[in-house]
């Protein structure tokens, strides 16, 4: 993804730094959905910072459902993005896969599919613990 440019739109509420969007920005074209079924995105800095009123609006953009997030447990530092669900979605809504430049992600969304992962790696490691015989 060489032209991939991460974003995160903030606000401040009750004077604090609030990350609110998560934006990857990738360009159309990009993605070739017919070959592709997930993209998995690391987290990692540096994110360029945007307020909202410095959100452009003439960008085609998807925005990403919790549902629509991955996990991979090899990709510990990275979540994923289901493109099938994605492209089922945008068909479904009559709308054109192929013009999307970037994705809109809730950064709470995120979050949640992190500690997801922690808490059933834990669940399968405890599970792990329980049914092994040693011989």
């Amino acid at each position: 993804m060489s032209q991939k440019r991460i974003s995160v739109l903030y606000d401040f509420i009750d004077d604090q730094f609030v990350p609110m969007k998560y934006i990857i920005y990738f360009g159309a074209g990009f993605i070739d959905w017919n070959k592709n079924s997930s993209m998995y995105i690391p987290i990692e800095a540096p994110f360029y910072l945007q307020q909202l009123d410095d959100f452009p609006s003439d960008v085609v953009s998807m925005s990403i459902s919790y549902d629509e997030l991955l996990r991979h447990h090899n990709k510990t530092n990275s979540f994923g993005i289901n493109l099938n669900l994605v492209k089922h979605r945008v068909e479904k809504m009559g709308g054109d896969i192929w013009g999307i430049e970037q994705f809109i992600l809730l950064v709470s969304d995120i979050e949640e599919a992190m500690q997801m992962t922690l808490l059933s790696e834990r669940i399968r490691q405890k599970y792990k613990e329980k049914h092994t015989v040693e011989v």
